[in-house]
């Protein structure tokens, strides 16, 4: 630079260009501030499970079963439990895997009762239909029966353990226009429940 030659003052924006910049900077802190979280809550409250996914739900290895998921499932990780019930979603599906322990064997033949009153407590006015007996891929015997609630439909089972210690049931709830995927979904986890063995 030249002796005689001054430094030139850095150009000044326009106010409405500097008000431009200082709103997209503003909207930028209120996202990492304030909707950020509440995106992530949102997505970290869908956690995608990988085909073939195996869960297992129960207290202990013991008192414990497993279900294997097809492709599609989502976990609903702030309503999951591992020691007691999953919650869990495949697009409008929604289905429930809930563990009950049993006091005595006495109890297994008021399974299917004590099913229906848990399925009407968190849907009033729904119906679940007499049982029928299903055969699990590993073996285990258990009931499934028909569900409908308001516009919706599917299954409820339950399951009880080798060790007739627990049950396993499931309910699972969709819309009607789906019913034939949904009911498929649903039989293919409850189909891959298995228990470990029955102690000696």
């Amino acid at each position: 630079m030249a002796a005689d030659q001054q430094p030139q003052p850095a150009p000044v924006a326009p106010p409405r260009l500097r008000l431009r910049w200082l709103s997209v900077v503003v909207a930028v802190m209120v996202v990492l501030t304030g909707g950020w979280p509440l995106a992530n809550a949102l997505v970290a409250n869908r956690h995608r499970l990988a085909a073939g996914s195996t869960l297992r739900i129960g207290p202990s290895a013991t008192d414990s079963a497993r279900f294997t998921v097809g492709p599609g499932w989502l976990q609903v990780p702030s309503q999951t439990n591992p020691f007691i019930s999953y919650a869990l979603r495949r697009g409008s599906l929604q289905v429930s895997v809930l563990f009950v322990a049993l006091v005595n064997t006495s109890q297994k033949p008021e399974l299917w009762t004590g099913l229906r009153k848990l399925v009407q407590a968190g849907n009033p006015g729904a119906r679940l239909g007499g049982p029928v007996t299903v055969v699990t891929t590993a073996g285990n015997r258990g009931l499934t029966g028909t569900l409908t609630a308001g516009g919706m439909t599917g299954l409820a089972s339950a399951f009880p353990s080798p060790s007739k210690g627990f049950a396993i049931e499931i309910v699972a709830l969709g819309p009607r226009t789906r019913h034939l995927l949904n009911v498929r979904a649903t039989r293919l986890l409850m189909l891959s429940l298995r228990f470990p063995p029955a102690p000696r």
